[in-house]
């Protein structure tokens, strides 16, 4: 399988790790550590894949034979207590290792299975293993599981508010805020507001394995919410979820949680339901009292150590503030319509009874089917009586049955010519509602169309000066057989042997064998 080896080689280079590559290109570890040792190996950086077909580069990580050797295991009870010395990280002691069997001529593992290995044994052992977090390596987002409860004046009934949380691991600042629901869009509108409030951006953010940011988290199966992973990219940070069951990988978002449940909500907990702007002042003002406690392992508040030992090392703001952006999929109708927000939009008729995937921005929506931009629109956030359809959406007959009208009528005969559109306004002219009409309009626009709107204006012409401007079977005869048009010199028309007289019916000797 083909990769996408310049986003691997450019995450590696900003300084990610094989399980962070791993979790954000949803490949495994040992996948992203094939790709970057060959790579290395053959001096290719991201810059120079970009010039490279991936096939190229595919063919020289995956030769066409690989011989079977059998790995060294590791001496963990050693590397267990190596670890736990001041300085000591598992890439010094996998590269100890990877250099000693190396030596003596023999196959070591690599870096992520050499990782993977040792916490099997770990567990197995019930040990714990520290996790040393370094300044804006990484922002933990999660939700609280307590949701204080508000009155909702319009519906006379109460609701339950969604607290979000997000903290630097390093400083222990947080930011949170809360909202009506936990969708998605409450998430990016929460990451926006929390990386304001930083001033910066992380390398990573680690979010929990809520729905709304990982859609499917398995063993080698992880898929990451489109409209996040849009986010992430805006802000040029790498999405890493936590893992399932438990994790131990966040725990300062699980601390920081029970933080603002235990001083922000608790204390409103025997007070009468407010409204949602009156509830954020009052867990504003608990949270302005917390946020004056030092920290004793800091010497110092969370913000101060922030801002004196972690801001510097953010990563800036973009200049433009981000215009959040969702992902859905609608399924398309027979009607060639697509629902978006209680709207309904055309897309192209071969789209019909297929999915297509909708970027929905704040003014406008693009419709893709199969990576292919299919159709765009303004987004109207206000209910429509009628759906929003585009012209060129339109199956051919759907198109004719539009120009089915006064207006289109004559504006085609107005290209014909001036005794084709005369011949129409009066037909026109001659009844009482104009859809009386239509019928004989379409079938001389047929003709016109079949036969060619050049003998159409000749018979219209003939039709006009003969005098007969409205016979339409006469002007049926004309423009299918444009050679009986008679010719006329001098306002008299002069008939050949060979053309019938269309004003009588005559036998000539012709009739009886003559």
């Amino acid at each position: 399988m083909i990769y996408d080896y310049v986003r691997c080689l450019r995450l590696r280079e900003s300084g990610l790790n094989i399980t962070e590559i791993s979790l954000s290109m949803d490949i495994s570890r040992a996948t992203v550590t094939l790709i970057l040792d060959k790579c290395g190996e053959h001096g290719i950086t991201s810059e120079k894949a970009k010039t490279m077909k991936m096939r190229d580069i595919y063919t020289l990580i995956h030769p066409a034979e690989v011989q079977k050797e059998t790995y060294v295991q590791p001496d963990f009870p050693c590397i267990h207590k190596e670890l736990a010395k001041k300085g000591v990280t598992m890439q010094l002691l996998w590269k100890e290792y990877h250099d000693e069997i190396v030596s003596t001529g023999r196959k070591p593992y690599r870096y992520s299975r050499f990782c993977s290995l040792y916490r099997e044994w770990a567990v197995q052992k019930k040990l714990i293993m520290r996790i040393i977090h370094k300044p804006a390596e990484c922002l933990e987002i999660d939700w609280s599981g307590l949701k204080p409860k508000y009155w909702k004046p319009e519906s006379n009934s109460t609701g339950q508010a969604c607290v979000f949380v997000a903290v630097l691991p390093y400083s222990l600042d947080f930011f949170w805020d809360i909202f009506p629901d936990e969708t998605i869009e409450s998430v990016i509108s929460g990451m926006i507001r929390a990386y304001e409030y930083f001033g910066g951006v992380t390398r990573l953010l680690k979010p929990d394995n809520m729905k709304t940011a990982v859609t499917k988290h398995k063993r080698f199966d992880i898929e990451l919410n489109k409209s996040l992973e849009q986010l992430t990219n805006y802000y040029e940070t790498a999405m890493v979820p936590a893992r399932n069951y438990s994790p131990k990988d966040k725990s300062h978002a699980e601390g920081t949680v029970k933080i603002i449940e235990q001083a922000l909500i608790a204390p409103l907990r025997n007070e009468q339901p407010m409204e949602f702007e009156e509830l954020k002042k009052r867990m504003e003002k608990n949270a302005a009292e917390y946020r004056k406690k030092i920290i004793n392992v800091l010497g110092c508040t969370r913000r101060e150590y922030y801002e004196k030992e972690e801001k510097q090392y953010m990563k800036p703001l973009p200049e433009t503030p981000y215009e959040p952006i969702y992902f859905s999929r609608v399924n398309v109708g027979n009607d060639y319509l697509a629902d978006v927000d209680n709207n309904q939009y055309s897309v192209p008729y071969t789209c019909s009874g297929k999915s297509v995937d909708v970027l929905i921005y704040q003014e406008k929506l693009e419709f893709y089917h199969e990576h292919i931009l299919i159709a765009t629109h303004k987004h109207y956030h206000e209910k429509l009586r009628f759906p929003v359809i585009a012209r060129d959406h339109m199956p051919p007959n759907h198109k004719a049955y539009l120009d089915y009208n006064k207006d289109s009528f004559l504006e085609y005969a107005k290209k014909v010519g001036p005794n084709t559109l005369n011949l129409f306004e009066m037909l026109f002219m001659g009844c009482k509602e104009p859809e009386q009409t239509y019928p004989n309009c379409a079938s001389l626009k047929a003709l016109g169309e079949k036969y060619g709107a050049e003998n159409l204006e000749n018979a219209c012409k003939e039709a006009r000066e003969s005098g007969r401007t409205t016979e339409l079977r006469l002007i049926d005869t004309y423009t299918k057989h444009p050679e009986q048009i008679p010719k006329r010199e001098n306002g008299t028309v002069v008939y050949t042997e060979k053309q019938h007289v269309v004003e009588g019916f005559t036998r000539g000797k012709s009739q009886f064998g003559g």
